[in-house]
């Protein structure tokens, strides 16, 4: 897998992230080791979890355990020069604890991160959520305070609306401040039906494409493959999902997947990185691990990628 620029950061990252949302909790820890592994064998270096990864998985979860799992990892392996770790901090955790990006719970927060890790910094930190009862200037001013004191590399925003993306960059900048070069945001080949509800996720749109593309913001997309969406039959569509229109992207998608001889979710893949998103991968089965890693060797050209965009398109 090859690497790319980090945005507007002086670094550079595999352009395919390794998701470790259930690392130490449905994946074990000796499975989340093998997965790394394979992952680093691959050529990748890119990790990302969050403070409150995955408390949701059980009730003897209260977060932080994806974070300690790579803590391990990375001390077991001695390999932290050799990886690059993204986490973030905004949504609560178990019991509504850490919520938030108030200076406080910022410093709180990262704190916390750092030990999980066992690390003395890390390399990207994201808001994991916008915060709009806390002033946006408290919240960067304090990101920044983080990156000037040696505890973050750069900075990131996650699940942010395209009006605040701008307003960020725009603060940032004028008050010389680390400005966020990465945005992490949910983004896939079907479209949610209209008006539905995902919470405090935001998806990924033209709008934030164009910024990103302008002020040099690399995107990341998140539940990029539904959670084996595009492993369903012909006719099949995941909750949320189910329009006329997904029947006719999934037809397009599924028609050029077989002429390639490739897996539709490996051509998902390969269609996000060819629109300059980075999409994050994960699986508990190395064997799926590995398809998806291969997805990056996939070519799609002018007119594929024009097929499967103007599928479905609205008259």
């Amino acid at each position: 897998m090859k690497k790319i620029q980090l945005g507007a950061a002086p670094v550079q990252v595999c352009q395919m992230p390794l998701g470790a949302m259930w690392f130490g909790t449905t994946i074990s820890p000796k499975q989340a080791f093998l997965l790394t592994d394979l992952y680093r064998s691959c050529g990748g270096d890119f990790l990302d979890t969050a403070n409150n990864y995955s408390y949701w998985a059980g009730p003897q979860y209260a977060g932080g355990e994806s974070e300690r799992v790579l803590g391990d990892y990375i001390q077991t392996r001695r390999c932290r020069g050799d990886v690059f770790v993204a986490t973030k901090m905004g949504f609560p955790k178990g019991g509504g604890k850490g919520a938030g990006l108030s200076a406080q719970t910022i410093r709180e927060n990262i704190e916390i991160s750092l030990r999980n890790l066992q690390t003395d910094y890390v390399d990207l930190l994201y808001m994991h959520c916008d915060d709009l009862t806390v002033a946006m200037q408290e919240s960067f001013g304090t990101f920044d305070q983080l990156v000037r004191e040696g505890k973050v590399r750069y900075i990131g925003v996650s699940n942010f609306m395209s009006y605040r993306l701008a307003d960020a960059l725009t603060l940032t900048s004028q008050n010389g401040w680390a400005v966020p070069c990465a945005l992490q945001s949910r983004f896939s080949y079907y479209l949610p039906q209209d008006g539905r509800r995902m919470g405090n996720q935001r998806m990924l749109t033209p709008e934030h494409l164009h910024q990103c593309q302008a002020k040099n913001v690399l995107p990341v997309g998140y539940s990029v493959l539904l959670s084996g969406a595009y492993a369903m039959a012909r006719g099949e569509l995941p909750a949320g999902y189910q329009t006329q229109r997904n029947l006719a992207r999934q037809a397009a998608l599924y028609d050029l997947a077989a002429q390639k001889g490739v897996l539709p979710g490996q051509l998902v893949l390969a269609w996000a990185l060819e629109k300059g998103v980075s999409p994050l991968i994960s699986s508990s089965d190395a064997s799926r691990l590995r398809e998806n890693m291969e997805a990056a060797d996939i070519v799609l050209s002018s007119q594929e990628m024009e097929l499967l965009d103007r599928a479905g398109a609205l008259a």
